[in-house]
């Protein structure tokens, strides 16, 4: 056979074409070829693994697995299934849900396009809410879900924004469909859950008899059968709210066993092989009992042990729906680092209910010599690596820069999951003499702890996506000292962010905040200093314009004002001042809600 261009389609989208010559191939499920379809073996291979094929021992081509395989691909045979992508061609225009939106009532089918391209969001309107009529149920049985009852539907679109699964609200939330029952055999669920607090408890496959087939708790997951008998699996670790977990329940003869996020649990209960289940409702168990509350992207039932295909399944589900870690960088001098470190706001101000949220990593000190090195009074925090946020962190670990508020803004104001925040700041630093990568003194340094922190939350956040959202950068008074510097600091800062954004992983796209200089930077700032003279009041206003020219200029930064602030101690003539350079605490508090709120305007973000 002479050689054909063979392309493979993608699921997303997106295409992939070789030159061969032979007629066999492994990982699509059809193909045309030279005008004859040619039906070919499609195994369940986990999307990371290549797969190699051999024509007749001469040609091999590999296939990356970058073509997810679906659903009916991978194992074939589910009993039920609902998501909010299509699960048998994402190239369809099959409907998968019925929507109501709440100004008028108007009822409109979707398909998972236009639930993902904003035809759906468009639809439902500016500050209406969409709800959940009915969900079809994909696995070609016909078991649709559906709820007439507007006080106990589901939302699909919550505060302008398509929310990422059916959201289920706890208090009268719940649909319905005909009965399926399993009996005795063996049986998988898979489905992609987010809780909304850390002691959730609800019903994810119920009965009107109050029985259930799968109950979500906190710390547990729980199987009911007819005769009422609860056998429960106790997890490893607590799940905790605003997280997405990939959870699996598996049914094989006479045991039970349960996943979360590809991790097997220790607990193991053993079920009579007569034991049977079913289900007929969503979200509730009889008529009102133990309410699911939290998001369900996806929920597909099989009626038989399938184990052997549970890693390829978990993948595919895992690649539809990436959980996302939004990453900042927070980068400057002493009023990054938080100088000095005993200016904390009130104990109550040190907590949150959200800082469940947050990660945070970060190296910080005092004085740096001319190589770079920090001097024997360095105040280092980086001593555990990365950590959850909490009041030791925020106070004892990191000193109270605008870390504190800008993480707490993002996450309490804008609806923010999954925050990393990783700190790495030097007292008197100049942008000219330290930072920048040709000085090579603390660049190399630099990118290496941000990369091993991001490496660090990958490994913590096991199947989350992690992006470098944004670098935070509040320095300039080290530059403003000298003409030579201030001339050199907008060359210099444009090029550290091409350079931070090239070297730390998966930055290329952050978003740029600056925070301009302060004017109270142009007093003197040692004592026996001469008033504030021409040129020193020149060089902080080449600093400042130079900040907001990198800003405009950049295409995806945005600078935030200081004009306002003060100093710790402010400058007074012939008197030394211990902290005339510094923000205050309420200013530094300031400076972290402003950075949030302006990146948040900038990327046009919504939670």
């Amino acid at each position: 056979m002479a050689s054909v261009t063979l392309t493979i389609n993608h699921a997303d989208g997106g295409s992939e074409t070789y030159t061969i010559n032979r007629d066999k191939f492994v990982g699509v499920t059809e193909m045309s070829l030279d005008g004859e379809t040619i039906s070919v073996d499609h195994s369940a291979v986990v999307k990371s693994a290549a797969q190699e094929t051999t024509f007749s021992g001469s040609q091999s081509i590999t296939l990356k697995r970058d073509i997810d395989p679906l659903l009916k691909d991978v194992a074939g045979g589910a009993v039920f299934a609902i998501s909010m992508r299509n699960l048998n061609d994402n190239l369809s225009n099959e409907s998968i849900i019925k929507a109501r939106r709440s100004n008028d009532s108007a009822i409109k089918t979707f398909n998972h396009k236009e639930i993902k391209d904003g035809t759906l969001l468009s639809w439902v309107g500016d500050g209406n809410t969409g709800f959940i009529e009915q969900i079809m149920d994909q696995s070609g049985i016909n078991v649709t879900l559906s709820q007439s009852d507007p006080t106990a539907q589901t939302e699909i679109v919550t505060n302008n924004k398509v929310n990422s699964g059916f959201l289920f609200d706890g208090t009268s939330d719940h649909l319905t469909n005909t009965e399926v029952n399993l009996g005795t055999s063996d049986f998988s669920i898979f489905t992609c859950f987010t809780p909304p607090s850390d002691t959730f408890d609800g019903i994810l496959l119920g009965s009107v008899d109050g029985k259930w087939l799968c109950r979500l708790l906190y710390n547990a997951i729980t199987v009911r059968d007819t005769n009422s008998v609860i056998r429960s699996i106790t997890l490893n670790e607590p799940m905790v709210a605003g997280q997405q977990y990939l959870i699996s329940v598996i049914r094989s003869g006479t045991s039970v066993k349960a996943y979360v996020n590809g991790v097997e649990q220790s607990s193991v209960p053993t079920l009579n092989s007569t034991d049977e289940f079913k289900f007929d409702r969503m979200g509730v168990r009889g008529a009102s009992g133990n309410r699911l509350e939290g998001e369900v992207s996806e929920l597909v039932v099989y009626p038989s042990d399938l184990t052997s295909s549970r890693i390829a399944i978990e993948e595919n589900i895992s690649n539809a729906f990436p959980k996302k870690v939004d990453v900042f960088l927070l980068l400057g001098q002493s009023n990054m680092v938080g100088f000095p470190s005993d200016n904390y706001p009130t104990t109550t101000a040190l907590s949150s209910s959200n800082d469940s949220k947050v990660w945070f990593a970060g190296s910080a000190g005092t004085q740096a010599n001319v190589d770079g090195d920090l001097l024997n009074n360095s105040v280092g925090y980086d001593t555990e690596g990365l950590i959850k946020l909490d009041a030791y962190a925020a106070q004892s670990r990191f000193g109270y820069g605008p870390n504190l508020d800008f993480a707490r803004t993002l996450v309490n104001d804008h609806n923010y999951e999954n925050l990393g925040i990783i700190k790495w700041a030097r007292n008197g630093t100049a942008l000219d003499v330290y930072w920048k990568k040709s000085a090579n003194k603390f660049y190399p340094t630099l990118v290496s702890y941000c990369n091993e922190q991001i490496a660090a939350l990958k490994t913590t956040l096991i199947g989350y996506k992690v992006n470098v959202a944004g670098i935070f950068w509040f320095q300039g008074h080290g530059d403003s000292t000298i003409q030579t510097r201030a001339d050199a600091y907008e060359a210099n800062l444009t090029q550290l962010m091409a350079d931070l954004r090239s070297d730390i992983t998966d930055a290329k796209d952050a978003t740029l905040i600056i925070g301009r200089s302060p004017d109270f930077w142009k007093l003197p700032y040692e004592a026996g200093e001469p008033a504030a003279d021409a040129q020193k009041v020149a060089n902080v206003d080449t600093i400042k314009n130079a900040q907001v020219s990198v800003a405009t200029s950049d295409g995806n930064a945005v600078w935030i004002s200081t004009d306002d602030a003060t100093a710790v101690e402010p400058w007074v003539s012939g008197v030394s001042g211990n902290n005339p350079v510094h923000l205050t605490t309420d200013d530094k508090q300031a400076l972290g809600v402003r950075a949030a709120n302006a990146f948040v305007s900038m990327t046009n973000y919504t939670g």
